[in-house]
């Protein structure tokens, strides 16, 4: 007679099994489809429709060789940790914000959704400002915190001193 204990191990080790061959047979795919999410992503961010050059982070900077960067950061929040990205115009004169996007957040669902909807117009005011005149921006009510989190974290990276040194690598 087989013992219940016996039983529910063998089915654990079973579903174990079935998970770790489930992952390694979906691990690659699943990482294509973020790389291409992010192109995407990023394209939309910028505004191109052409292919984006070679990925190379210098720290969280990274010169897309068109005149255009991209700025990634973290910001603390009402809720946390804000995690976001920042299109950059460098041409002419000041650098000028093309887009912003959150990649995580822990915000309040309902109040912060702003965060995550592209065409939100408080976030849309915000293109092609520099890191002087964020600060006209109002904030935003009910989240004052987070949309003040926001404007400082973009005027940050707007004033990030690698910008006007930045070098195209290809």
């Amino acid at each position: 007679m087989v013992k219940p204990v016996s039983v529910f191990v063998l089915l654990v080790a079973l579903c174990a099994l079935v998970l770790a061959l489930t992952h390694s047979a979906t691990r690659g795919r699943i990482e294509q489809n973020r790389a291409r999410q992010f192109v995407d992503s990023v394209n939309a961010l910028v505004g191109q429709q052409e292919p984006l050059p070679t990925m190379r982070w210098r720290d969280d900077l990274w010169h897309l060789c068109n005149g255009k960067a991209l700025i990634r950061g973290q910001t603390r929040g009402y809720g946390g940790p804000i995690s976001w990205l920042v299109a950059v115009d460098l041409e002419p004169g000041a650098p000028q914000l093309l887009g912003f996007q959150t990649s995580g957040h822990q915000e309040t669902p309902g109040i912060a959704d702003f965060l995550t909807r592209k065409d939100d117009p408080w976030l849309q005011q915000l293109r092609g400002r520099n890191s002087q005149n964020m600060a006209q921006v109002a904030t935003l009510t009910g989240a004052t915190i987070t949309s003040r989190a926001v404007l400082a974290a973009v005027a940050d990276a707007l004033a990030h001193p690698d910008l006007q040194n930045v070098q195209c690598e290809s």
